[in-house]
């Protein structure tokens, strides 16, 4: 369970297969309650806000070589338009970094859930609805452009529908957004 608030944690529950997010409720803000809930074995993510699903999205997640992890996590950014840097991980071997555009693995967003798992956009939307990624959560990059933006908008300072015209115009540049 996720509830965005000042401190978030990503939790998976092994039994159920759902990766999810939760802070202590202390605390949260009762009237502004949200909950995203990952879904491993159902390959999609739920967004739940005071007691409502809004939203829901489906994934890819890490293939049966390079699982999506298990154990807390705490969604720190969310990048806009981000750079890629290959991991220390034996598939990127000789990969070089990539900044953004259009050919970026990372699709148009990324957020950052600790170590080297993300949520992100992708370029391979085919992926999405298969155990197909080296452990992160992969989106279609319309789903993960919603997603972030409704997080930001909901749950950051950056709250100004124009700063998401800007996001777009300079796609060469990365933009960082810190809950």
């Amino acid at each position: 369970v996720f509830i965005l608030a000042t401190s978030m944690m990503m939790i998976f529950t092994p039994s159920l297969g759902y990766l999810g997010y939760a802070c202590d409720r202390a605390d949260v803000d009762s009237a502004n309650v949200t909950e995203m809930i990952v879904n491993v074995p159902a390959l999609e993510v739920k967004v739940i806000h005071n007691g409502a699903e809004v939203m829901k999205f489906p994934i890819a997640v890490g293939s049966p070589r390079y699982q999506t992890p298990i154990g807390d996590r705490e969604l720190s950014q969310i990048i806009w338009n981000p750079s890629w840097y290959p991991p220390d991980s034996p598939w990127a071997k000789g990969a070089k970094p990539m900044g953004p555009g259009p050919s970026n693995p990372l699709g148009p967003v990324k957020m950052d859930l600790g170590g080297d798992i993300r949520m992100h956009g992708t370029t391979n939307e085919a992926s999405i609805g298969h155990a197909a990624s080296h452990g992160c959560m992969r989106m279609k990059n319309a789903d993960a452009k919603t997603l972030a933006k409704w997080i930001q908008l909901h749950h950051t300072q950056e709250t100004d529908e124009a700063v998401f015209e800007k996001y777009a115009s300079e796609e060469g540049m990365g933009f960082k957004v810190v809950e």
